[in-house]
């Protein structure tokens, strides 16, 4: 509950020191980039935390690992789901748009 309502404050101070508000934080780089592999990093979390688990389950009453835990997931989730967007979703999202183009014009 804490950690959601620390992630809230600092959202509404992001928001409030920007000139525009949400628009603006919504035009950064970074959020566009996440907003365009979201879908994969989505699939893609579950899995990898999965594979991650087994090297610190046994430490589980220490925060510290799963703080690590976390840190190592989003080091390997977003490049994956980079990965994955860019070799997997977007092609496919092409071929899509390719055959609902050909049905559409017979």
């Amino acid at each position: 509950m804490t950690q959601a309502f620390s992630y809230a404050v600092l959202l509404a101070v992001v928001l409030k020191a920007s000139d525009e508000g949400l628009f603006a934080f919504l035009r950064l780089r970074s959020i566009k980039f996440l907003g365009m592999i979201s879908f994969s990093l989505y699939a893609l979390h579950y899995p990898l935390m999965e594979a991650l688990w087994p090297t610190v389950s046994h430490n589980v009453g220490l925060s510290l690992w799963h703080d690590a835990l976390f840190v190592a997931l989003v080091c390997t989730a977003v490049p994956v789901a980079y990965l994955t967007f860019s070799r997997i979703e977007r092609p496919l999202n092409d071929v899509g748009k390719k055959v609902s183009n050909q049905l559409a014009v017979r």
